[in-house]
């Protein structure tokens, strides 16, 4: 009988552990990674759209385009990321009306590496444009 209650005391013990556990890795997840991921785009966007605003309020339309198409890099790296078989039809739509864009108007970062990966998404894209609301 001492075994059986102590076997029954030991699942205990390591239920209650797993439970305690897995709240702990969830709301360290949470708190440490989520939120702050979440919390930190619009921010950044924020900081983004007022430099672009600035830019073009003191007449400087160069230097906001610049900043614009900089944005428009990042969030193009970002897509190429995932596989084009694991993307919607809005966000294929959207790489290919990007692709087309920078056919039209060329835009090469400074730094080389980001240039090469973001036209290597682009080519994967280009007169792919699908019909979705736009």
């Amino acid at each position: 009988m001492a075994r059986v209650r102590t076997f029954l005391l030991v699942i205990f013990g390591f239920s209650l552990g797993v439970i305690a556990g897995g709240w702990a890795v969830f709301w360290a997840l949470d708190e440490f990674m989520l939120q702050p991921i979440s919390i930190s785009q619009p921010s950044y966007s924020a900081v983004e759209n007022m430099a672009v605003l600035n830019a073009l309020r003191e007449g400087k339309a160069d230097n906001g385009i610049a900043l614009l198409e900089y944005g428009l890099d990042t969030n193009v790296i970002a897509l190429g990321v995932f596989p084009k078989e694991r993307l919607d039809k809005q966000t294929i739509s959207t790489l290919s009306r990007i692709a087309e864009y920078r056919q039209k108007y060329p835009f090469n970062s400074s730094d080389p590496t980001v240039a090469a990966h973001v036209s290597s998404v682009l080519s994967k894209y280009s007169g792919a444009h699908t019909n979705s609301n736009e």
